[in-house]
């Protein structure tokens, strides 16, 4: 009857250390995805990087657009339609950083 007992609290003791092995792993796992996913997020945005971006990127299919005619949501609807026009064209499409970029300039500067 003793026996038992011990190894029931030697079996409880074994539990309560994966629980708390558990936890550490899902607290590390979830610290290192917010650690990834926030350094992914920051472009480090820099206006003049982005409106050297605009000049490059924009002239290679019309003229140069000049942010002040377009509302925010007009510019959100039109670099979304970008990639489409460009690939029919066989012009290299923008790249998620390179549409946030443009993006926050055109916003930034309408």
């Amino acid at each position: 009857m003793i026996e038992k007992v011990k190894s029931e609290s030697v079996y409880s003791h074994i539990l309560k250390r994966q629980l708390v092995f558990k936890n550490m792993l899902l607290f590390l796992s979830i610290f290192i995805g917010f650690f990834f996913f926030f350094t992914a997020c920051s472009d480090n945005y820099n206006a003049s990087e982005a409106k050297a971006l605009v000049e490059e990127k924009c002239v290679k299919c019309h003229k140069l657009p000049t942010p002040d005619v377009r509302t925010d949501e007009q510019w959100d609807k039109i670099l979304a339609r970008k990639n489409d026009i460009m690939a029919k064209r066989n012009v290299p499409t923008l790249s998620r950083r390179e549409k946030r970029m443009i993006l926050r300039y055109m916003k930034e500067n309408n």
